[in-house]
């Protein structure tokens, strides 16, 4: 009896000197990269959509009295975008930025009418239209971070803010009149090229949505979407076949940028 005694307290010895095997954690432990510096900046490339002209080429072909023919419309379409952003937190989740963006946006107008004022013969008025803007902001947003970026490789953020835009709009027209006698063409005018560049400074807001993925606590890659509201005035003296007409557009600059790209903090 005593060595059965002795053999079970020995088995119980052992036992508890063996440690029961751990499961695995349900939860993955957050890496931990160590502080990250107040500071970073950030190079981003993307587009801009949602600016239009529709505006300016409705108002050009309303000045063409009596017209018949077809005209061509190609507004703004999505433009490239290049973005670098200055960023220095005073918190882990606050922070305060200075955004730079450059954007270049082009649109033409082509097509044919037959002028209906004069005496006849009248030409085929063939003509062709560019309107081009290269668009310039600086912004200014809060942020704020989702997350403790030296904790969590993720950080999400919004902010908002107030911007300034300074668009450079460039617009060329020129057309020809080609007279017909018959099958046989009897003269071609070609008027020379008419260009006009206004240079202005607007004002603008908007709203920020984005995330960091940091790679170590100083690099980390980013996207980020933006809604802006901003616009400029363009003014232009257009000659027509009952004098020169003053015209004045609206044009929007108002839509969304998306972008992504590297960042570096230090």
């Amino acid at each position: 009896m005593k060595s059965i005694i002795a053999v079970f307290v020995l088995v119980t010895l052992i036992l508890a000197a063996c440690p029961a095997p751990q499961a695995e954690p349900i939860i993955k432990p957050m890496k931990y990269h160590g502080p990250i510096p107040k500071k970073s900046f950030s190079l981003r490339i993307g587009f801009l959509g949602g600016a239009t002209n529709e505006e300016m080429w409705d108002k050009l072909d309303a000045l063409v009295l009596e017209r018949s023919g077809e005209v061509f419309t190609d507004d703004f379409s999505n433009s490239i975008v290049v973005e670098g952003t200055y960023t220095q937190k005073f918190h882990p989740k606050f922070a305060l930025r200075a955004n730079a963006t450059a954007a270049f946006l082009r649109s033409e107008s082509r097509g044919f009418y037959i002028p209906s004022i004069g005496e006849p013969p009248f030409p085929d008025r063939i003509f062709e239209r560019h309107f081009d803007v290269d668009l310039f902001s600086l912004a200014g947003d809060a942020i704020y971070y989702f997350t403790d970026a030296s904790v969590q490789e993720f950080q999400p953020f919004v902010g908002g803010g107030f911007s300034v835009w300074v668009p450079r709009a460039v617009y060329t027209d020129a057309y020809r009149d080609t007279y017909y006698s018959g099958e046989l063409v009897d003269t071609t005018i070609v008027r020379p090229e008419f260009k006009k560049t206004d240079w202005s400074v607007e004002a603008g807001i908007q709203g920020v949505f984005g995330a960091h993925y940091y790679l170590s606590n100083n690099f980390a890659v980013t996207a980020e979407a933006r809604y802006h509201i901003a616009q400029s005035r363009f003014s232009l003296t257009i000659p027509t076949e009952v004098g020169d007409r003053n015209a004045n557009f609206v044009v929007p600059y108002t839509g969304f940028i998306f972008s992504i790209g590297a960042m570096r903090a230090f």
